[in-house]
């Protein structure tokens, strides 16, 4: 399929999208959409077969994505997971939706999510709860729950989805995905459904280190600005001890593998204190997140769906928790919530600030650490709970612990597949770097994966 980028290839590009529609029908059960248009697809693959001048060397000429429910795609309802807006259909693309159509994607359907992107388990009851297909009775995680089971399943060639704490990256990692977060801003943001405007941003899924390179490059117009290849003598950290001390014996296990991996092939991974940053996330990183989103979600229904206030559209959430958080964390007051999002924002300043100077002073080229304390818990039995190392702890807070705090500073990150526990749930290992060095970090995911692979194959030969 790499070369249908290139040119018109008699109908290959129409086959090949019959093969992810009849893998969509396939994989139903799953519950990874909330909307199709096949027809509308085949439109779309159709013409890019007839017209050789469509998207003439486009980076995601006839590859077929799917974009959550957050995103607006022209003519496709828009839900954000949430019952009041089914029915709203947007009437233009969202300007990232817009940047891979121009360079020639196909989008089969919307993905399913967790209700206004605020949790990680996608068990969404109006839409159905999604299922992981590396195990039907485990999550996908969220929000981008939806996104990371359509790609993984192979429905979809890539997804775009949003990551606010970790809600790309997350999912990404349970269901053995490479799943990429941008600097804060990197991506347009227009058209997306909001939660929180200076941790939002729209992410990238695939089930390739190198198709990911070729999304970020389709979106960013990065492709000219490509950075040398990475070479062993790389200076890795790992954090702060909280992201390490509290793991599942099974994510410990591929995570001290792959630092040894890393280590024999001459890459440094030394200890870096994160803990400022952590602590500025730990005391504002949710209020930064409840002081916009009240604000910005009002904005939002004025703009596009008038006919509803913010009132009506939280009355209405289906999912006990989200609307249990929404209400816990309402202000007391405009001015409450406006001094409220000036301390926070501070905050995050303070933190990136943190993060720089880390950086710089001792030559760190990215944080890694794993990305998930656990693979992925099983769904509907206790969405609140989860055991870690023999703890019962909540999964909110469990699954985003390592994701936030980068998030929180607007640092690029990406997840990659390390490994699976011994039922074959994926474990994922993650990269932050520093704030616009996201070509840079892709380019050492791509060697970091190189790595891991030769590891895993001399390991299978011994």
């Amino acid at each position: 399929m790499q070369g249908l980028s290139r040119r018109s290839s008699n109908g290959a590009i129409s086959a090949a999208l019959e093969e992810h529609i009849e893998r969509a029908d396939r994989t139903r059960h799953l519950n990874g959409f909330t909307y199709r248009n096949d027809e509308a697809a085949r439109e779309r693959a159709a013409e890019l077969d007839a017209d050789p001048d469509a998207c003439p060397g486009g980076l995601l000429r006839g590859w077929v994505g799917v974009i959550k429910d957050s995103i607006h795609v022209k003519d496709a309802p828009n839900s954000a997971g949430t019952p009041l807006l089914r029915n709203f259909v947007p009437q233009k693309d969202a300007r990232v939706v817009t940047a891979v159509l121009n360079q020639g994607a196909i989008v089969l359907g919307k993905a399913n999510m967790h209700e206004l992107a605020l949790g990680t388990t996608s068990n969404n009851p109006t839409f159905g709860p999604v299922r992981n297909p590396y195990g039907e009775d485990h999550s996908s995680g969220g929000s981008s729950g939806g996104t990371a089971t359509v790609v993984a399943s192979g429905a979809a060639r890539f997804g775009l989805g949003t990551d606010t704490g970790g809600s790309v990256r997350i999912p990404a990692a349970l269901t053995g995905l490479y799943g990429l977060r941008p600097t804060t801003g990197r991506y347009p943001g227009h058209g997306v459904t909001p939660l929180c405007s200076s941790r939002d941003t729209v992410g990238v899924m695939t089930r390739t280190m190198a198709d990911l390179d070729i999304v970020d490059q389709a979106i960013s117009g990065a492709a000219a600005n490509t950075p040398s290849p990475v070479e062993s003598g790389l200076r890795l950290a790992a954090p702060s001890a909280r992201y390490t001390d509290e793991l599942d014996p099974e994510v410990r296990r591929v995570w001290l593998d792959s630092v040894q991996a890393l280590q024999d092939e001459g890459i440094t991974v030394a200890e870096l204190d994160t803990s400022i940053p952590d602590a500025l996330d730990d005391e504002w990183g949710m209020d930064i997140v409840f002081a916009e989103a009240y604000s910005e979600l009002q904005k939002y229904l004025a703009e596009f769906v008038p006919t509803l206030t913010l009132d009506e559209l939280l009355a209405g959430i289906a999912m006990p928790e989200v609307a249990a958080a929404f209400a816990a964390n309402r202000p007391a007051s405009e001015k409450a919530r406006e001094l409220m999002e000036l301390q926070a924002r501070s905050a995050k300043r303070a933190a990136a600030s943190e993060y720089a100077k880390a950086f710089s002073a001792t030559g760190t080229s990215a944080l890694i650490f794993p990305t998930t304390p656990v693979p992925a818990p099983r769904l509907g039995v206790d969405d609140e709970n989860v055991l870690v190392d023999g703890k019962l702890c909540p999964s909110f807070n469990t699954l985003t612990r390592n994701m936030k705090p980068g998030s929180f500073a607007g640092l690029p990150g990406i997840t990659l597949p390390a490994g699976v526990s011994s039922v074959g749930l994926p474990v994922g290992l993650s990269l932050d770097g520093p704030a616009g060095s996201d070509r840079r970090l892709i380019a050492i995911a791509g060697f970091i994966d190189g790595v891991l692979a030769k590891a895993a194959s001399s390991s299978r030969t011994i």
